[in-house]
C-alpha cells in the first residue's frame, strides 16, 4: 500500500532551481555594483589624503611665513618657484623650494626637511607670489596622487608689515 501525504514538506526540483536562479540574476547585479562602491571608495580616499596633505603643508608654511620680518624671494610683485624669507626669532633665513615632487624648508645652510610625503603625494609644482608692497604672499600648489589633480592657494598677510 503507498502512503501518500496530504501535507507535502520541501520543495520539487524545479521550485530549487527557478530560486537559484532569480538568486544569479540578483547577485549578477549587485556585485558589479559593489565592486564600483569598492573601486569609488578608494579613489575619494586618495584624493582625501591628497588634499589633507596639501593643506597641511599649507598650515605649516602659513604659521612659519606669518611672522616674516624681510621677504627675499620673490621680490615684490612678481613670482617665483622657491620662498626665502627672514624671521627676527630664527637666525638665518628661511627657504621653501620644490625637491623631488617633495616640498622642503631649511634654515640658513642646513638640512632641508621635508613637509610632505612625495611617495604618497606629488607636489607638481608650487609658486609663491609676493604682494604688490610685499604684505602678503600668496602660495600655490599643484598636486596629484596618480590619477586626481588639484590645485591649492592659500594667502599669507604677514605680521610685520
Amino acid at each position: 500500500m503507498i502512503k501518500r501525504y496530504k501535507n507535502k514538506q520541501g520543495f520539487f526540483l524545479t521550485e530549487i532551481l527557478i530560486g537559484m536562479a532569480v538568486m544569479l540574476i540578483i547577485l549578477a547585479a549587485i556585485v558589479p555594483l559593489f565592486a564600483n562602491t569598492t573601486k569609488t571608495i578608494a579613489n575619494g580616499t586618495s584624493t582625501n589624503h591628497m588634499l589633507q596633505e596639501g593643506r597641511w603643508a599649507l598650515d605649516l608654511m602659513a604659521k612659519d611665513i606669518a611672522p616674516a620680518s624681510t621677504i627675499l624671494t620673490p621680490a615684490n610683485n612678481s613670482t617665483a618657484a622657491t620662498l626665502v624669507f627672514q624671521r627676527s626669532d630664527i637666525a638665518g633665513n628661511i627657504t621653501y623650494s620644490l625637491v623631488n615632487n617633495e616640498l622642503r624648508r631649511q634654515i640658513g645652510s642646513g638640512t632641508q626637511y621635508p613637509l610632505t610625503n612625495g611617495s604618497l603625494v606629488q607636489i607638481i609644482s608650487a609658486s609663491f607670489q609676493s604682494g604688490l608692497n610685499g604684505e602678503n604672499i600668496t602660495i600655490t600648489l599643484s598636486l596629484t596622487d596618480g590619477s586626481h589633480t588639484t590645485q591649492l592657494t592659500r594667502t599669507v598677510f604677514l605680521l610685520n608689515n
